[in-house]
């Protein structure tokens, strides 16, 4: 499913300003491709920057014109929708235009050309988003997390036997146990309440707990 957004808009328009752009299943990209299941997407997306819409403003049309700044979305199927096949390299136009000349998706990982790059003000190389729960909750976080507490560790500041012992004994709200469950959520939740758990036993000024407090 794809969704529009609007984050010029400020609480409460922005909350229900989320409306939906287009639906297809996942099955018909792999069979028919981008070109063909985006099309109509696309199209809209240009015929908005393009044509606008009309709307009635203290008694005045005015036209307002729109334009696609970020496509936001999980990794993998993002990339995906930018018809990049392989791999999450570092990429900028420059190199992105050399490797669509090569026209060789094995060694460039570049199916084709995205389609909304079509879009004025648009280009796949600058969508610069970022997929929250993979890259930091169960990724950043989880790595720095426990690479922290090893530290911490061999530091002598806890043991691992305290620190257990503080995790099971504090008091969790019913939403907190709720929430523990989720894999990207637990991450989270752990590094909320490292300073809780460990934060009296911690030299406050260690960099490994500036960095640790920098991540909150």
């Amino acid at each position: 499913m794809f969704y529009y957004f609007y984050p010029g808009l400020n609480d409460p328009l922005n909350r229900i300003n989320c409306h939906l752009a287009s639906v297809i299943r996942s099955k018909f990209i792999k069979e028919y491709k981008n070109a063909r299941c985006l099309a109509s997407l696309v199209k809209e997306l240009f015929s908005l920057f393009v044509d606008g819409v009309n709307f009635e403003i203290n008694g005045k049309i005015t036209n307002v014109k729109f334009v696609l700044g970020l496509i936001i979305g999980d990794n993998l199927a993002l990339n995906g929708i930018l018809d990049f096949i392989i791999g999450f390299q570092l990429r900028n136009r420059e190199n992105y235009e050399r490797d669509v000349l090569l026209n060789d998706s094995s060694k460039t990982g570049i199916e084709n050309v995205s389609m909304f790059n079509i879009l004025p003000y648009f280009h796949c190389t600058l969508n610069l988003s970022l997929d929250l729960m993979h890259d930091f909750f169960e990724g950043i976080f989880q790595y720095d997390i426990c690479q922290a507490v090893l530290y911490f560790i061999r530091k002598k500041y806890f043991t691992l036997t305290e620190l257990n012992e503080r995790i099971n004994n504090f008091a969790y709200g019913k939403e907190d146990e709720n929430n523990l469950k989720m894999t990207s959520r637990e991450a989270w939740q752990f590094l909320y309440l490292l300073p809780i758990y460990i934060g009296d036993k911690v030299d406050p000024h260690d960099e490994v707990w500036k960095l640790i407090k920098t991540l909150l």
